[in-house]
């Protein structure tokens, strides 16, 4: 083979291979500012919380660096805030290459909430937050949230089991006004369980989904007064679609969430009801109502197709009608 046939063809590696050193360089240099602005963006976001008078603590921080995305691993970290505590095995933020507003994290392991005069441990593997912010002024846009094998124990030792849960909010528009809407969610949760050591235990719900508007801006803390404020304002949930599959029962409905003084859900529904004797007659079962009380919610079911019966949570009850189905779960912020 001549020179001049082997000249062009090592031309052509060394060019290649400088392209490549090029694009590895640009690659690491990016890849370099990116994780020095999300150390920076986290190292803020902790100041900014402990002069608004929060308690952060972490082990060392140590970055990674992934083909798609860069990442702060945080382990052990421990919040509180509004005499609430928040401790956990690990938690990871991550931020990807080709879309620098999209932002992850992931929170594994044992979690342990305290709230005042309640504890709770919390269990998911793992939880995932997606979120995209805004480039002009950096304000969350989107969340999305899954978590797998969810279990939230209490100091009582009543449970909520679920296998997975998701929470979504679009649409995210910071109100001026309580009463305009803040942002869209659809929230799922799938084979859901609550146990409690009085009561026998029943069947998981299969399906919970639930759609709607968040009417005001939320407090993104637990303080009762800014949850009172939101609320007396005209804060609320409207959920615009609620199902409930619990088979041979399922729940269809639309209706309002808000919350009284003390913080506890207060709900009107509008639903239509498949199954309501099969309910019925599971419910005595568990002894949750009396037969009486079943025999009233067995002559509601007005056809095979399905019956409307209003579905409302007050005064502690969730109640089908005139009938109280269930004690209202005690929330842990609530005293």
């Amino acid at each position: 083979m001549s020179m001049t046939s082997r000249n062009p063809r090592r031309k052509l590696i060394l060019i290649g291979l400088t392209i490549l050193m090029l694009v590895l360089l640009g690659y690491g240099f990016d890849a370099f500012f990116m994780l020095s602005k999300l150390n920076d963006a986290t190292d803020r976001w902790i100041a900014d919380r402990v002069a608004q008078g929060w308690a952060i603590s972490h082990k060392e921080i140590k970055p990674k660096l992934y083909f798609d995305h860069v990442s702060l691993r945080i382990p052990n970290p421990a919040i509180s805030a509004n005499a609430v505590q928040w401790t956990g095995e690990y938690l990871s933020v991550s931020q990807y290459f080709l879309d620098p507003n999209h932002f992850k994290i992931v929170v594994n392991g044992i979690n342990s909430i305290q709230w005042p005069d309640a504890k709770v441990a919390i269990s998911v593997y793992p939880l995932r937050i997606n979120f995209h912010v805004s480039r002009s002024d950096g304000s969350i846009t989107d969340i999305n949230a899954t978590a797998n094998d969810v279990q939230w124990v209490k100091d009582d030792s009543s449970a909520i089991f679920a296998q997975a849960l998701g929470l979504s909010l679009s649409a995210i528009n910071p109100a001026q006004g309580h009463t305009k809407p803040f942002a869209n969610f659809i929230g799922t949760v799938a084979g859901l369980e609550y146990k409690t050591p009085s009561a026998a235990p029943a069947s998981p719900i299969s399906v919970v989904e639930v759609r709607g508007t968040i009417m005001g801006q939320p407090p993104m803390t637990l303080p009762q007064d800014s949850f009172n404020h939101w609320s007396a304002d005209g804060g609320t949930l409207e959920v615009s679609q609620f199902v409930l599959q619990w088979p041979p029962v399922k729940v269809e409905g639309d209706g309002t969430v808000a919350f009284d003084t003390s913080l506890k859900p207060v709900a009107a529904f509008a639903t239509h009801v498949q199954g309501l004797v099969q309910l019925a007659d599971s419910l005595r079962q568990t002894s949750a109502v009396s037969e009486s009380d079943a025999e009233t919610l067995r002559s509601a079911a007005h056809s095979q197709n399905g019956s409307a019966i209003p579905i409302t949570v007050q005064n502690g009850k969730i109640w089908m009608g005139s009938v109280a189905i269930a004690d209202q779960p005690t929330l842990p912020w609530v005293k």
